[in-house]
């Protein structure tokens, strides 16, 4: 009683309006939280390749600096993942490593190392002592890292 409601009488399924690619509230920051798995595991993914999949994925447009834009900010969200690791303990080993073009402006996301202390120390109590070299240390050139 004194609610307002409405019956549908009838549906139409085929839709005849043309679908509009262009979103305001598609921007560089939703983009990189949206896409930030896909960054980790291509750092050499170039922004008009990830351009291409927002308009497959996501059906809609970005622009050249959008998508440089949330690259750049996926990058920088690892760069603070980082440092939150070291925080939480000191004793953990986090490399991330870059390629600069040009000094610090042109950043670009190379490898990203990490031994948690706790996994060092259980392993060590653990594990019966062995000699060898993990093939990933010698590959980076992380000599300083080899688990005794």
């Amino acid at each position: 009683m004194g609610e307002t409601t409405f019956q549908i009488r009838e549906y139409n399924s085929v839709h005849t309006c043309a679908r509009s690619f262009n979103v305001k509230n598609v921007n560089s920051g939703w983009l990189s939280k949206k896409d930030e798995e896909s960054f980790k595991f291509d750092p050499n993914r170039i922004a008009k390749g990830f351009k291409k999949d927002v308009i497959k994925d996501i059906m809609c447009n970005a622009s050249k600096y959008q998508a440089y834009n949330a690259k750049r900010k996926a990058l920088n969200a690892m760069m603070v993942y980082a440092e939150e690791l070291r925080k939480s303990n000191k004793s953990n080993v986090i490399m991330m490593m870059t390629d600069s073009d040009d000094g610090n402006v042109n950043t670009k996301f190379a490898k990203f190392y990490v031994m948690f202390d706790a996994l060092r120390v259980g392993l060590l109590s653990g594990c019966r002592p062995i000699i060898g070299v993990d093939g990933c240390a010698t590959w980076w050139g992380i000599v300083n890292c080899c688990v005794n």
